[in-house]
This record gives C-alpha cells, structure tokens and sequence, in this order.
C-alpha cells in the first residue's frame, strides 16, 4: 500500500489550520502555507471537509478490516513464533526476540502487490501459509506473532507516506533505551537509529518486515502514524 497521500495530507493539514469551529457564514478564509497566503472560498471549505468526513469514514472501514486479520490464538500463528523464539531466554521485549521474529518475516515472507485497483486485505494465517503479503498483510502476522508469545504489538498506518507498519511495546524509556543498545550491538554497530512511538503506556518500536532494512527502521517519508484500537 505504498502510495503516496501527501495531496490528501494538505488538504487534511489545510483543514486543521482552518480550524474546527470557523465561522461557516464567512465568504473567504486566508491561511498561511509554506507555499504562501491561499485565500479559501466557503464553497470549497464545506468541500474540504466533506472530503475529510469521507476519508474519516474510509479509514474506520479499513480499521475493522485490518483487526480481523489478527489471528494471535490461531494455533499455526502461536506454533510459528513458539518455534522461533523458544531457544531466546529473554522477555517478550526484548531486542533479540523482536529480531528473530523480524528475521523469519525478511527471509520467509515476500513482498507481493495487491491486484490492480483493489485492496486485499489477507489473514495473518493467510500470509504465513502463502509466504507473501503487502505492507498490511505483513504488519498483521508480525503483530500476531508477537502477540501469540507474550508480548505486546499493534497495526499503524503512516499519514506521511500511505505505509502499515507494526509497533511492538517496549515499555518505559530506560527499556526502550537498552532494546536500542541491544539492536545496535546484534546488528555489530555502535549506534543504530531507529523509529518509536510514545503514548501513556510507554514507548512501542516499529516493526516493519515490508520497508525496513533492519529492526527498527521504516521508511525516511514515514514520520507519523495512526495506530489501530485493536
């Protein structure tokens, strides 16, 4: 689902400049862009936000397509992950279990396009049993992977590049700190960057076996996210 959205991003961004409670009554509205002063008519703000509701919509269709692809209880799932980390005497946290779990979707799981003018949305079971999947499909089975052993992920979607990724949950910034020492060292560096999330249950790393290069890592354009409730 690699497309770009940054046409909708300004809209979007436009929107928010604009501010919820404006004043509907008003012919015209100037907001300051990096590209200068655009002077709105109300016909094309109500468009605009018609626009938004729309994609509000679309994405809350697309949000309860993706949580049904999470299959951590199926027993294909749960035995997969089982077998990969269960010689790692370390917590659900930890760097190297994320690694061996990210590297059994690099080695094992392909990247594969959805049909042409269609978004196919394939099970977490679906994609281990075929060994290919898109950026969706593949942020679905490391999710479920990691939850079938214990720990703690969930699907995002990146508004800056139109990108799904997985973030697995670390914990507080102290852990999160020695899961970034680990990565640099199994990875035999001594500093390696790597993309994080906070909310107020700590701090989550990105998982993302489609567009990384390594654990940790996603795309430069993926700069913010929208994580799913499930």
């Amino acid at each position: 689902m690699r497309k770009q959205i940054f046409f909708w991003a300004v809209f979007l961004a436009m929107l928010f400049l604009m501010g919820c409670n404006s004043n509907t009554a008003e012919e015209k509205k100037i907001i300051q862009t990096s590209y200068g002063a655009l002077e709105l008519s109300g016909d094309f703000i109500t468009k605009l936000r018609e626009m938004n509701e729309s994609m509000k919509a679309q994405y809350s269709q697309l949000d309860a397509k993706m949580c049904v692809t999470l299959e951590s209880n199926d027993p294909l799932i749960r035995n997969t992950a089982v077998s990969i980390v269960s010689s790692i005497e370390s917590n659900s946290w930890s760097a190297e279990r994320l690694l061996a779990l990210y590297s059994f979707m690099k080695k094992n799981i392909a990247y594969v396009e959805d049909p042409i003018g269609a978004e196919y949305i394939a099970t977490a079971t679906e994609t281990l049993t075929v060994g290919g999947g898109d950026c969706e499909d593949q942020a679905s089975l490391i999710a479920s992977m990691i939850r079938s052993v214990g720990g703690r992920a969930i699907i995002a979607y990146s508004l800056s590049c139109g990108h799904a990724v997985a973030f697995a949950y670390i914990g507080t910034a102290e852990q999160m700190d020695t899961v970034g020492d680990e990565l640099a060292s199994l990875y035999g560096q001594t500093y390696l960057p790597y993309t994080y999330i906070q909310d107020d249950a700590g701090y989550w790393l990105v998982i993302d076996p489609a567009g990384g290069q390594y654990l940790g890592d996603t795309f430069d354009s993926c700069t913010e996210f929208r994580t799913l409730s499930c």
